[in-house]
């Protein structure tokens, strides 16, 4: 297949980080390089990095059913329960705390779940459910707008 879609005009291949471990990325890499080498073309690789991410935990059920009432990321909790969900990290973004909407957006997927923020504190940061969804395991968190900034780089960027 490799060999179809290079003869075919490919001239970019993209390596997604977020999914395998980096020997099986690097094997890839040179799986296009050897194939591109073979058929006597350059080809570019584009090593895709997810970036840091803020993902809630996972529920016992799989998901949870969230419905116009309070909800919390709690920042010590191990485990996700009905009403309140670890978002991954022990410490949001200063700018996750500035009030206003919020969405947890399953990629993809209608409807986005939004949240607004009622209060918070170091290990705890209470919402309001503002329309009906599921939020389901790993899920990412998103601030309405932008501006949930992590850096551009995580570690495992970095090492990737």
């Amino acid at each position: 297949m490799l060999k179809k879609v290079l003869r075919a005009g490919v001239d970019v291949v993209r390596l997604n980080f977020s999914h395998g471990d980096p020997s099986a990325q690097v094997a890839r890499a040179e799986a296009v390089r050897a194939m591109a080498a073979q058929i006597g073309r350059e080809v570019g690789i584009l090593a895709d990095l997810p970036g840091p991410k803020i993902r809630v935990e996972t529920f016992a059920a799989g998901k949870v059913q969230l419905k116009w009432r309070a909800f919390t990321l709690d920042l010590v909790a191990s485990r996700c329960a009905t009403r309140r969900c670890h978002p991954g990290r022990r410490r949001l973004p200063g700018s996750a705390g500035r009030r206003g909407p919020r969405r947890s957006a399953p990629a993809g997927r209608r409807p986005i779940v939004q949240l607004t923020w009622s209060r918070w504190s170091a290990s705890a940061w209470c919402t309001t459910v503002l329309n009906d969804g599921v939020l389901s395991d790993r899920k990412g968190l998103n601030k309405q707008g932008g501006g949930l900034s992590l850096g551009a780089l995580s570690d495992k960027d970095r090492h990737d």
